[in-house]
């Protein structure tokens, strides 16, 4: 299939679903080229398959974790072609974009996030607070991320990891070596693994000019490597916040960031670092669109059409819940009685037609004048529908 038939069968398929506002995207983990629409996806996957070309061509949704990204793909539904954009190039392809779009975040941005190895070089360069990593792109270099990192440690692929994915405790030099072998020796970063008081999570938004509103600091819960519970506004010092905001604060100014960011971070010994950066809207930010005056989303628009950033702070304590693809046990529905009858809850839910264990469906967030009766009745749902049973708050 030539990049001009796919692309043809992309304005068709547009065409019939009356979508032309679900064009195609860049996705931001993997610089793979994606649809926004499932019926323009689900249309091009078949086309594929029916014409046995399954590996040649790649069409991923947005969000995805790609693993190849060496067929031609269609951006944008205008004909214009980008041929086998590999990842690591995402960040050329998005500014490319920008040259004839407005595209918020920049290509440099996003590239900084897509690697690990960068991204955690970025932080050490500009001084911010970051714990003891080593980078590991082969075994040579397995003495000297020794040396630098205790164990035990998290070996982390440099690329492509999300919720978990694409990591492995290790306690040994033994486990190390095997568990690269394993990976088929792609770049790696070793941490040290941290006992951590909380994690927590800035998200924020700059504009072009480097206006700068900050979210407050939420804290995060984890299950499985994916966000569980969080918890608006972060149970810590004031100092800790304000210090968390401004760390935030210089790290998108460093970046010469546009957009909204979300930088996620630990608490340990008190003391905060930096473990990653999210270049977009982050699911640690949903809980903005019931409980801050302007949501994450409102922002990014904001910014992206060069007007005044909104008001981010926070009028009503929340607590938000995931809600993974495991609540829809055998297919059915969760019941939604269980949630909506909670006068503080607010239920979100994405339209994803397939429910699988670990997929993101949506989300619930609850507020409420005070922040302890936030999270009791956040916990009361999710016993409701069978998520974390036995867990304490």
């Amino acid at each position: 299939m030539t990049p001009e038939e796919l692309s043809a069968i992309a304005v068709k398929e547009q065409e019939e679903h009356a979508s032309y506002e679900h064009v195609l995207n860049v996705c931001m983990e993997s610089g793979c080229v994606s649809s926004r629409s499932d019926a323009v996806a689900d249309a091009l996957d078949a086309e594929i398959k029916k014409r046995d070309l399954k590996g040649k061509c790649c069409i991923k949704r947005v969000g995805c974790l790609c693993s190849c990204a060496q067929g031609p793909m269609v951006s944008l539904g205008t004909g214009e072609m980008y041929k086998g954009v590999a990842p690591e190039d995402a960040g050329a392809m998005i500014d490319a974009l920008g040259s004839r779009l407005v595209v918020r975040p920049a290509g440099s941005s996003v590239a900084v996030a897509q690697d690990r190895r960068r991204e955690k070089g970025f932080f050490a360069e500009h001084g911010l607070p970051i714990g003891p990593w080593a980078p590991i792109d082969s075994p040579a270099q397995f003495d000297a991320a020794l040396a630098r990192v205790k164990l035990p440690a998290l070996l982390k692929t440099a690329r492509f990891g999300y919720d978990g994915k694409g990591q492995a405790r290790i306690a040994s030099r033994a486990e190390l070596e095997r568990t690269f072998a394993e990976w088929k020796a792609v770049p790696c970063v070793l941490e040290e693994l941290l006992v951590l008081e909380r994690e927590v999570s800035v998200v924020l938004a700059r504009s072009e000019t480097g206006e700068v509103a900050v979210f407050p600091l939420a804290e995060n819960r984890h299950a499985g490597g994916i966000l569980d519970v969080t918890i608006a506004p972060a149970r810590v010092p004031e100092a800790l916040a304000r210090e968390a905001a401004d760390i935030a604060s210089r790290l998108a100014a460093a970046l010469d960031y546009v957009g909204v960011l979300a930088v996620e971070m630990f608490v340990v010994g008190g003391k905060l670092l930096l473990n990653e950066i999210a270049p977009r809207p982050h699911n640690s930010g949903h809980y903005t669109i019931d409980a801050c005056r302007t949501s994450q989303f409102e922002q990014q628009v904001r910014v992206l059409c060069g007007l005044p950033l909104g008001d981010c702070s926070q009028h009503t304590p929340a607590v938000m819940v995931n809600l993974l693809g495991d609540a829809w046990r055998g297919g059915a529905d969760p019941d939604w009685q269980a949630v909506l009858r909670h006068p503080g809850a607010h239920l979100h839910l994405y339209g994803k037609r397939e429910a699988r264990p670990g997929r993101k469906m949506g989300h619930v967030t609850i507020c409420d004048p005070t922040l302890e009766r936030a999270l009791e009745v956040a916990m009361e749902i999710r016993a409701a529908l069978g998520i974390g049973q036995g867990e304490s708050a």
